[in-house]
C-alpha cells in the first residue's frame, strides 16, 4: 500500500484494499479519500459516487474522521472497545472547535449501554438491522404466489439501486421450460438459466448487484445471452421455499443447498445436457470482472456445444425414425398387398364356389323339369295308325328328331318332349317353320294339334335364349 500521511490501523487499511479491489483502482489516496467521506462504511462507498480531483480532496487532518464500519467487525468485546475508543479519539480532535461533550472509554461499562447522538462520529450497527430499503424485505414471508413474491423483489431491487433488475418474474419450473425445453427446430433458442440468490444480512449484499449491473460487460451478457431469475434467503421460510424448488426440478448441485450468509449473494449459471439439470459455474464477489466474465461466456460456449450435438442428435435420430418408418410403410404396404391379394383370392375362391354352387343347383333344378317333363310325355303312335301328326324337329346343335303325336294330343305334349330331351323352355324357345317363323307361345299349349290345325307333316327348331 502506498504511504499516507497518517496512521491508519490494520482494519482502516484492509477497507482500503478492499475498496480498490471492488472499484478496480490503482491509487491508494483516492480510495482513502472515499472510505473518509462514508465514515469508513464499505457499503457507502461502493454505493455512491465521489469525485476527489484537484483542490476538492479532502485531509483526514482537516476532518478528523476515521471510524471503522461496524459492518465489517465482529461481536467481540475487543473490537467494540477499540471501535468506543477510535470514536473518542475522533471526538477528542473535535472538542476545540465543537465544545462537544466527549464520552470517555471505561473497561467495566458494557459498550450496550452507551447512547449515542446524532452528532457522533460512529456508531454500533446491530447485526438485526432492517432488511432492504425502509426495512422492506426483496420477498416477504407472506407471499400468496411465487409471481407474486418475484415482482416484489423485482420493485424492491430497482427502488434500492436505481436499476432496472432484468430478472424474470415466472416460477422457476416455468423459466426451465421456457429457456432450456425449446423444442427442435428451435433449439438454438435456448438459454442458460442465471440465478441470483440475495440474502439481506450478508455485508457484501449491497455491493454485489453494481459490481454486478454497472459492469455495461458483464450487463450486457446476462441481458442478452441468459435467462435471469432470482430469489432471497433471509427468510428460513423463503429458503425452505427455494430448497423445495430445487429438490423439485431435481438440479444437480450440493453447494445451491449449502448457501449460508457468508458466502451470499451468489449467481448459478444453470444448463441442462442429456435431460440432466446442473450448475455449471457459480461467482460471488469474491470474483474479479475478469472472472466473471469469463465464467459466463465460458458456460455459454459450453451450452453452445451443448445445444449444437442436441440439434446433430436430434436430426440424427429424427433420419433413424424417418428410415424406420419408411422401412416400416413399406412393410405396412406390403403386407397390405398380401392382404389384399388374399382377400381377392378368397373373393374369387367364394364367388367360384356360389357359381359352381348356383349352377349345380340349376343342374339340379334342371334335372328335374326334364324328369317331370319326360312323365307328362305321351305314348308315341305307331307309324300306321291313323289321326295323327309327324313333327320333325331341329336342335341348336345340329342334332335332329322325328316324333309322332296324335292329332288330339296337346301342343304342350311337344313342349314336354322337348323339355325332356335336355331343352327346358327356360333356356331355349320353339319356333314353327312358318314364314316369318313363330313361336310356340304358353297360349298354344293347351291346344290340340287339330284345334291349332298342325298339319301332318310339320317341322319345329329349338333356339337358345
Amino acid at each position: 500500500m502506498d504511504e499516507l500521511p497518517i496512521s491508519l490501523s490494520t482494519h482502516q487499511r484492509q477497507l482500503i484494499e478492499r475498496y480498490k479491489e471492488i472499484m478496480n483502482l490503482v491509487s491508494t489516496e483516492e480510495a482513502f479519500d472515499v472510505m473518509v467521506a462514508s465514515d469508513w462504511n464499505l457499503e457507502n462507498a461502493v454505493s455512491k459516487n465521489f469525485d476527489f480531483t484537484g483542490g476538492d480532496r479532502r485531509s483526514t487532518r482537516d476532518t478528523g474522521e476515521s471510524s471503522l464500519s461496524t459492518l465489517l467487525s465482529n461481536d467481540s468485546s475487543t473490537n467494540k472497545e477499540s471501535l468506543v475508543r477510535n470514536c473518542t479519539q475522533s471526538n477528542n480532535l473535535r472538542r476545540q472547535n465543537d465544545e462537544e461533550i466527549v464520552i470517555e472509554d471505561d473497561d467495566e461499562i458494557d459498550d450496550d449501554d452507551y447512547i449515542y447522538s446524532s452528532d457522533d462520529d460512529c456508531m454500533i450497527v446491530d447485526d438485526d438491522r432492517d432488511l432492504g430499503a425502509n426495512g422492506v424485505p426483496l420477498i416477504p414471508e407472506d407471499y400468496t404466489s411465487v409471481e407474486e413474491a418475484l415482482h416484489n423483489l423485482s420493485t424492491v431491487f430497482e427502488a434500492r439501486y436505481g436499476i432496472t433488475p432484468p430478472f424474470t418474474q415466472w416460477s422457476l419450473s416455468d423459466v426451465i421450460q421456457e429457456s432450456l425445453n425449446v423444442p427442435y427446430p428451435n433449439i438454438q433458442d435456448r438459454k442458460p438459466v442465471l440465478i441470483y440468490i440475495f440474502h439481506d444480512k450478508s455485508v457484501s449484499n449491497n455491493i454485489f448487484p453494481l459490481r454486478i449491473f454497472f459492469n455495461e460487460t458483464i450487463k450486457e451478457i446476462i441481458t442478452n445471452r441468459y435467462v435471469s431469475w432470482a430469489w432471497d434467503v433471509t427468510s428460513v421460510v423463503n429458503r425452505k421455499a427455494l430448497n423445495d424448488m430445487f429438490k423439485k426440478l431435481n438440479i444437480q448441485s450440493d453447494n445451491l443447498l449449502k448457501l449460508t450468509e457468508s458466502n451470499l449473494p451468489k449467481i448459478f449459471l444453470l444448463i441442462k445436457e442429456r435431460a440432466i439439470l446442473s450448475v455449471n459455474d457459480s461467482f460471488s464477489i469474491e470474483d474479479s470482472d475478469d472472472s466473471i466474465i469469463n465464467k459466463l461466456l465460458l458456460t455459454c460456449e459450453k451450452y453452445n456445444t451443448i445445444k449444437d450435438r442436441d440439434i446433430k442428435e436430434h436430426v440424427a435420430r429424427k433420419d433413424r425414425e424417418d428410415t424406420i418408418n419408411e422401412q416400416s410403410k413399406g412393410y405396412e404396404e406390403s403386407l397390405a398387398r398380401d392382404r389384399a391379394r388374399k382377400l381377392e383370392q378368397e373373393r374369387l375362391a367364394e364367388l367360384q364356389r356360389l357359381e359352381e354352387e348356383n349352377r349345380r343347383l340349376e343342374e339340379i333344378k334342371k334335372n328335374e323339369i326334364i324328369a317331370n317333363s319326360a312323365l307328362k310325355v305321351p305314348d308315341e303312335p305307331g307309324s300306321e295308325e291313323k289321326e295323327i301328326v309327324t313333327i320333325k324337329i331341329r336342335f341348336p346343335d345340329n342334332k335332329q328328331s322325328m316324333r309322332r303325336f296324335y292329332k288330339n294330343n296337346k301342343i304342350g305334349d311337344l313342349v314336354n318332349f322337348i323339355v325332356s330331351l335336355g331343352y327346358p323352355t327356360a333356356d331355349y324357345a320353339i319356333y314353327k317353320f312358318d314364314r316369318p317363323k313363330r313361336k310356340v307361345s304358353d297360349k298354344d299349349l293347351n291346344l290340340t294339334f287339330e284345334d291349332a290345325s298342325w298339319p301332318v307333316r310339320e317341322q319345329v327348331f329349338v333356339e337358345e335364349i
